[in-house]
């Protein structure tokens, strides 16, 4: 499994801090991918697409890290 970074980015360009989370995946999502996340209860908020995917190496200390940018909607939007 793989650690993967999911950060919340409105249309505007912002995004929203206390949406980001890390979630183990089975593979990281490409640009234009759809995504939804499942709650413990089962409830699944509608998907969301892949803006954007950061994947930063460091070789030298042999770590990784993934950043999915996800959504796109605007504060009024989301609200409603």
């Amino acid at each position: 499994m793989i650690d993967c970074k999911f950060v919340f980015k409105f249309s505007s360009g912002g995004t929203s801090d206390s949406l980001n989370q890390t979630y183990k995946v089975q593979s990281v999502p490409r640009t234009g991918d759809k995504v939804a996340f499942v709650s413990e209860d089962g409830s699944c908020q509608e998907a969301s697409e892949v803006k954007d995917v950061i994947h930063y190496i460091n070789p030298t200390k042999g770590t990784h890290e993934i950043t999915v940018f996800y959504g796109g909607q605007t504060l009024n939007e989301q609200k409603t």
